[in-house]
C-alpha cells in the first residue's frame, strides 16, 4: 500500500501509520482499490435493509442523551 495521503500526512507518525488503510484518508490508487472492494456492500437495496436498524439505534442513543 502507498503512503498516507491528505491530512494524515501531517499527523504524528505513530497515528498516521494506522490511518493509511482508512479508505476516506487514502489517495489514489489505494482509495480506488479500497472503494472497489466495498462498492457491492453499499447498494441501494443493502442500505435500505440497514435503515431500520440504524434508525432504531439512533432513536435509542437520542433517548439516552436526555
Amino acid at each position: 500500500m502507498g503512503g498516507v495521503g491528505g491530512y494524515a500526512s501531517v499527523l504524528p507518525e505513530h497515528v498516521a501509520r494506522g490511518t493509511y488503510t482508512y479508505m476516506l484518508l487514502s489517495d489514489p490508487p489505494d482509495h480506488t482499490r479500497l472503494g472497489k472492494l466495498v462498492t457491492s456492500a453499499f447498494t441501494r437495496r443493502r442500505i435500505e435493509k440497514l435503515a431500520p436498524g440504524i434508525e432504531a439505534t439512533t432513536a435509542r442513543l437520542r433517548r439516552a442523551e436526555r
